[in-house]
């Protein structure tokens, strides 16, 4: 990319005028500053002013970088700009280049090649077992599945795996609800969650508030792990329908995993670990097992309880040993909610101390919680926003709007829902909107359906064959500016995968589709003079979208 070379001229640049600033090089709002910029003067002049007492400003500093770095391959302009900017601008022949290479690599356009011994882990979703499927997942599950999709075609292999709590208090609590009510094991598909959904509340909201519920809840809990004839057989049988229930979720989303992890395969090696450094690592108190966090500046947590039983800590380190074991990943990266964010640090600390080869391997990939309008969602007290109705609705709410048949309002709401929760910053907590979501006009997941749709359709009409664009007209802004963002892509790829940030990717979508709608709106395509070269943007355009929203897992539609 010339983005690199131009990165590497900058250093070299610095250096020989001895500067140790950062390199850093942003995309200009403005599209008449350039394709890049640099505010190297900007963060060195000081560093510089005592040595070279003629540069008065920043913006002199600027100039006479400006001079030093001519010549950079396929950079056409670098100019300074006040207050002190270094800018550059691409040599036209490379961003037509970008179009051609766009139309003629069609689908393989921005991919990377694979990266020799470069495995990534992408650890998604996480929904435990015997609880309901909420839009919390969704955002996890879409978000996972994005990271993965952008990994993968920046040139890494990617593991994707899913780690779901299938024992503990919360299993024990449904259960005990389950009997409670008196339901019957023989139950038809259709009900077997929302009945087990029912049984979670009911056992969460008595373990709070009744004694007695709580000690036979501590019971069936220890019962389930010693795999108890009394229980097993129900265990096993929710368990197996609460998998057939997110399979068939994942279906839908277009998700799959190469790897299911279980708390029940992993919880009696984490208490091995843990009990091998007692003494070393963690510490007894009050009959726990502790690891005291204040002596690295965190909080100290509970790894096995009095009863001698592994917390979700103990099980992680069983879960990062295997999972380190089974694929040597250059990194593991856990997409969870910002909640776990201080319990992240603590479990990092922990698997550096006992297992050094794991710095700098284990990443937390935070993304904000999802709220009611009352509050925090809680499958405690049975107040859950299911992922599968926020789709129905969606899907239902497109129908009656646009008039759209089941097959592609199924499409469309899948875009509006994916896209929704994409293009924000994983750190931004979500409140969903409906007529955003689905709207054909704005910043939406339909709109770039609509955008990718539009550019098929212009194709259709002109019935005629792409060529290369080898010596192109004079073009328009609208046109110029389009161009410029089909040059960026693949950039924008990468960076949204070291980033796992598929906000990146979105927003450059979003204003790409924009640009385009623009250029057509302005300008003539069929019948012009310049007729060969625009369409060429077009189709390029539309490859691009096409290939944009396939990473964040939508599906494009040939008509709207």
């Amino acid at each position: 990319m010339v983005s690199q070379q131009i990165h590497q001229a900058l250093a070299a640049a610095a250096a020989s005028l001895g500067l140790n600033s950062p390199i850093n090089l942003a995309h200009p709002e403005n599209p008449a500053h350039g394709d890049y910029a640099s505010n190297l003067a900007l963060v060195s002049f000081k560093q510089l002013a005592k040595q070279r007492p003629e540069l008065k400003s920043p913006l002199d500093l600027a100039q006479l970088l400006a001079v030093k770095l001519s010549g950079i391959e396929g950079v056409a302009k670098v100019s300074a700009a006040a207050p002190g900017f270094v800018n550059f601008h691409l040599d036209n022949r490379l961003l037509w280049q970008a179009a051609n290479q766009a139309v003629r690599e069609k689908e393989r356009f921005g991919q990377a090649l694979p990266q020799t011994g470069k495995t990534v882990m992408v650890e998604f979703s996480q929904a435990n077992t015997h609880k309901l499927f909420h839009i919390g997942h969704l955002r996890g599950t879409i978000s996972g599945e994005a990271i993965a999709r952008l990994l993968g075609a920046a040139g890494y292999k990617v593991i994707r795996a899913n780690y779901q709590g299938d024992l503990g208090p919360h299993v024990a609590k449904a259960l005990w609800g389950w009997r409670q009510l008196g339901y019957s094991p023989e139950q038809p598909p259709s009900k077997r969650m929302a009945l087990l959904g029912q049984a979670y509340a009911k056992g969460s909201q008595a373990y709070e508030d009744n004694p007695q519920a709580r000690a036979a809840i501590q019971k069936l809990n220890r019962q389930i792990y010693r795999q108890d004839p009394s229980v097993n057989k129900l265990w096993q049988q929710t368990r197996q329908w609460s998998l057939d229930y997110f399979a068939k979720i994942y279906r839908r989303l277009g998700v799959n995993f190469d790897r299911l992890y279980f708390e029940s395969e992993v919880w009696q090696r984490g208490r091995e670990i843990v009990k091998a450094n007692i003494g070393k690592i963690f510490q007894k108190s009050r009959g726990a097992v502790i690891f005291p966090g204040e002596k690295y500046g965190l909080h100290t947590r509970v790894f096995l309880t009095k009863d001698g039983w592994p917390t979700y800590e103990a099980k992680d380190l069983g879960l990062a040993e295997l999972q380190l074991k089974e694929h040597q990943p250059e990194r593991i990266v856990h997409v969870v909610s910002s909640e776990q964010r201080e319990y992240f640090q603590v479990l990092f600390q922990v698997l550096k101390l006992i297992m050094p080869s794991s710095r700098g391997r284990e990443y937390h990939r935070v993304y904000g919680w999802v709220r009611l309008k009352n509050g925090k969602m809680s499958s405690r007290r049975g107040q859950v926003v299911l992922g599968e109705w926020l789709l129905d609705e969606t899907k239902k709410r497109l129908r009656a709007k646009f008039k759209m048949g089941s097959a592609k309002a199924e499409k469309v709401a899948l875009a509006a829902v994916k896209y929704s929760i994409l293009r924000l910053d994983p750190l931004t907590e979500l409140v969903f909107d409906f007529d955003q979501a689905i709207s054909l006009n704005g910043d939406s997941g339909p709109y770039l359906q609509y955008a990718a749709a539009r550019t098929g359709a212009i194709l259709r009409r002109s019935g005629k064959k792409i060529v290369a664009v080898a010596k192109p007209k004079p073009s328009p802004e609208e046109e110029e500016q389009l161009l410029h963002l089909i040059y960026r892509y693949p950039e924008v790829v990468v960076t949204a995968a070291q980033e796992y940030s598929p906000n990146r990717l979105a927003n450059y979508l979003y204003r790409l589709a924009r640009q385009f709608s623009l250029f057509y709106d302005r300008q003539r395509v069929l019948g012009s003079p310049a007729e060969a070269q625009r369409l060429m943007l077009v189709a390029a355009a539309g490859q691009i979208i096409k290939n944009g929203l396939g990473l964040l897992g939508i599906e494009a539609v040939e008509k709207m």
